[in-house]
């Protein structure tokens, strides 16, 4: 993803939250599920729009290799802020607990393999199916 942005996560054991920072152009989303597949994945979503103010931060359900569906019901699993950095970028902080108690929402577990998978669309902010714009981590 480096010639969109960035995307880190960490885990902070003093506070007990995944941080997720995202640095990423206007014009363009960048995603990452929980999961190994796109079947039945929690997702977030960094939309940089025209400005911090349009920007947005959400929450998505996939249910198979298609675009996923918008469900706001996570939301309340997460703190976020967004701010443009430097001209045309964008950069986004979000953090989580592992689990948040919501539709048996969970991000990792410690001690076990994590499944991630990242998409990204580098002209588009909305969420929409990315083409070959994917990287999965098992």
């Amino acid at each position: 993803m480096s010639d969109l942005g960035t995307l880190n996560i960490n885990y902070d054991p003093e506070t007990e939250q995944i941080v997720m920072n995202s640095t990423i152009p206007i014009g363009s989303y960048a995603a990452l599920g929980w999961g190994s597949s796109m079947i039945n994945t929690e997702m977030v979503q960094f939309s940089a729009d025209t400005d911090a103010t349009q920007s947005k931060f959400a929450t998505f359900y996939s249910s198979a290799k298609e675009k996923p569906s918008l469900d706001s019901s996570y939301l309340s699993c997460y703190t976020w802020s967004v701010k443009e950095t430097s001209i045309g970028i964008m950069e986004f902080i979000a953090t989580r607990p592992l689990d948040c108690n919501i539709n048996d929402s969970y991000a990792i577990s410690l001690d076990t393999a994590l499944d991630l998978i990242i998409a990204w669309n580098p002209s588009n902010p909305e969420m929409s199916y990315h083409d070959s714009n994917k990287r999965e981590f098992v």
